[in-house]
This record gives structure tokens, sequence and C-alpha cells, in this order.
């Protein structure tokens, strides 16, 4: 029914009215692509594409009605001053490793420095714990390491760790050794491959 309106109402235009109103409705359809185009690039473009609007003469501007902005009174700065009483808190331990369990036997192993340590004031003990394995049982190998502190202050002197396959793991190499072997094991026993 529309269309036999818009089709007896482009049969009364003459040529020259059909071909004006041809070219405002191109332009008015290269405007709103113009138009949308910018709001994509406003909405989805990076940060150094986005629109950044300027006062040329060349745009066309929008007359709409805009309200005046109302002034805004702050309201009145009332200072508010209280005493808190702080309790006292314990310290937070570092949420670092567990300590393996206390059931597991323990083995230890002294280092001592590579200089020599005659004179020194020894200051205190480093104690580095990693599991061990041996086939049929578990136990915590303890590396000992005693500080000492040079004289007249001028810094302190600890024995060196093994070197490791991991730094800071709390595994040897040779329980890391099983464990890979038998992990590929069952993956070979599953997978076939």
């Amino acid at each position: 029914m529309y269309l036999c309106c818009v089709s007896n109402a482009y049969e009364n235009m003459s040529r020259e009215e059909l071909v004006t109103q041809n070219q405002q409705l191109h332009f008015s359809v290269a405007q709103l692509r113009a138009e949308l185009n910018q709001i994509k690039r406003l909405i989805y473009g990076s940060k150094s594409e986005r629109f950044v609007p300027s006062n040329s003469s060349s745009q066309i501007s929008l007359e709409l009605e805009v309200e005046s902005p109302t002034v805004i009174v702050p309201p009145a700065i009332t200072t508010v001053s209280y005493q808190k009483k702080k309790e006292a808190t314990t310290p937070v331990l570092h949420p670092g490793r567990r300590p393996f369990p206390s059931h597991l036997p323990r083995v230890e192993v002294a280092i001592e420095p590579l200089e020599s340590v005659t004179g020194l004031k020894a200051i205190g003990k480093e104690i580095t714990e990693q599991l061990e394995y041996e086939p049929g049982r578990l136990f915590v190998k303890q590396y000992v390491r005693v500080k000492y502190a040079k004289a007249n202050g001028e810094g302190i002197i600890i024995g060196n760790l093994p070197s490791m396959p991991i730094e800071k793991a709390y595994q040897v190499p040779d329980f890391l050794q099983i464990f890979l072997l038998k992990s590929m094991w069952i993956i070979f026993r599953y997978t076939g491959k």
C-alpha cells in the first residue's frame, strides 16, 4: 500500500524534480555515512585516532538548544577530628612456603665459608631445608650455614649453598628426576605415545 502511494507521488513529479530529489537523497546518505564513520572511530578507534572536536568554519554545526548550566554551590566544609587508639598488632609472618612436616627425619649438613674464620664472631645461622628422596623413604636435608661478622663492621661472611638445577627449589635433583620419570611413564601408559 505504501509503495503504491510512493509510486503515485513520483509519477506526478517532473524529471528535474526527480533529479534534484535524487541528489538530495544521495547527499543526505553521504552525510549520514560520514557521521556513522565518525561515531565508529569514537567508539572503536584507538586513542590516537579518537575524534578531537575543532572549531572549524567548514564543519556543519547542529543548532541544538542547550540549557545553560546551573551554578552548583559547594556545601560548607566542616572539619571533624577524633583520636584513634592504635592496638598492638602482632607482626604478620611471611606467607611463603610452609615448613616440611616435623615427623620427617632431618639430616644436617654444615657448610663453612671458604675464607678463614679465625678471629671472626659467629652472629647466627642460616638453615635451608630441601626434600630428599631415597627409594622407600623421604627425609629433609638441612644445610646449616653459620654467619660470621668481620671486624669493625666491614660485612659478614657466610658459606655458599651447593648449586641446584632449579633455584630456590625445595626438592633435590634426585627427587625431581624420579618425579619426572614417573610422570612421563604415566603419560606414556595412558596415551601410548
